[in-house]
């Protein structure tokens, strides 16, 4: 069957090629008969035939951009999505409870406790520059600008993580303890959304962000539901005690001229020109993606190592 394919292939390419060289011929001579007949005629149509093919490469000229554009957002949707379900191990509540009750570190744990670690040093960073979920919601931006009201709603996810870290802390308990690695647990390759079950809560979870992303403002899922944010805000809160030197937003008030762009974009809707009045960056919501930094018309946000405010 494949033979065959082949062969009506290259007979459908011989008859199309066939066609296009005899057409060119017939049209090249009936063109050189209009300057025999009337020079002025076939000046007209030669000048038709200039025009019709700088339409026609206009046309295609922009097709071809629109289609890389189109072809561009369909990869990143694409990776999006291979990010989103590679992601679900990593991210998964449930594998790391289901693996506490058996007294495994799974994939998760460790991803958990290393966001922590991280945090120490890079703060929310990964939230910035990394996480697939953020990816996601920032893709609604154009449907959603309006603002997450954040505040006191910020503490909802900690009414979720805090019975949950419980869970997981009371499974390890009756376990014995943890005494075996496995960060492939309960997966395949690493990836956990290998049947319908997974690809049904994946759905869910994905439509849940979705429509949150598209109600609830910018970003609302870190805001209200992310369970992996109070580990590195922890963290984070932790490097400021001690004011060991670590990666923040730092800011030059007396540069500031008060235009409040750093507001208007930052996409976690925090009042940053209000952060900067008070010479203090430091914020449990800044997820360190340094927007307020690039839309700055006087620089006077940047990036930080140094300890301080």
């Amino acid at each position: 069957m494949r033979a065959m394919g082949i062969s009506q292939i290259r007979m459908i390419l011989s008859g199309v090629t066939l066609n296009t060289i005899l057409s060119s011929i017939f049209s090249v001579f009936t063109f050189a008969l209009l300057f025999y007949y009337d020079i002025r005629l076939a000046g007209v149509a030669a000048v038709l035939v200039a025009l019709a093919i700088l339409v026609m490469s206009s046309l295609g000229y922009l097709q071809v951009r629109y289609e890389r554009k189109v072809l561009e957002i369909s990869n990143n949707i694409s990776g999006l999505m291979l990010q989103l379900i590679g992601g679900i191990t990593k991210y998964s509540p449930e594998l790391i409870i289901m693996g506490a009750a058996e007294g495994i570190v799974t994939g998760s744990f460790i991803f958990f406790a290393l966001m922590f670690v991280v945090s120490l040093v890079f703060g929310r960073a990964f939230c910035g520059w990394v996480c697939p979920v953020a990816g996601l919601q920032e893709a609604f931006f154009p449907a959603c600008s309006r603002k997450a009201k954040g505040g006191k709603g910020d503490w909802i996810k900690y009414f979720i993580w805090v019975p949950w870290i419980s869970i997981i802390v009371l499974m390890v308990l009756r376990a014995g303890g943890l005494h075996t690695i496995d960060a492939f647990y309960q997966t395949k390759g690493g990836i956990s959304v290998t049947d319908t079950h997974s690809y049904i809560v994946l759905y869910v979870v994905l439509a849940l962000f979705t429509i949150l992303a598209l109600t609830a403002g910018k970003r609302a899922v870190c805001h209200y539901l992310c369970w992996v944010a109070p580990f590195m805000v922890i963290g984070t809160k932790l490097r400021n005690l001690f004011g060991w030197p670590a990666l923040h937003m730092a800011a030059s008030p007396n540069s500031c001229t008060n235009c409040k762009k750093c507001s208007e974009n930052c996409p976690m809707s925090l009042d940053v020109n209000k952060l900067v009045q008070k010479s203090s960056m430091r914020h449990s919501e800044c997820i360190l993606c340094g927007t307020c930094a690039d839309v700055c018309p006087n620089k006077v946000i940047s990036y930080s190592i140094r300890p301080g405010k």
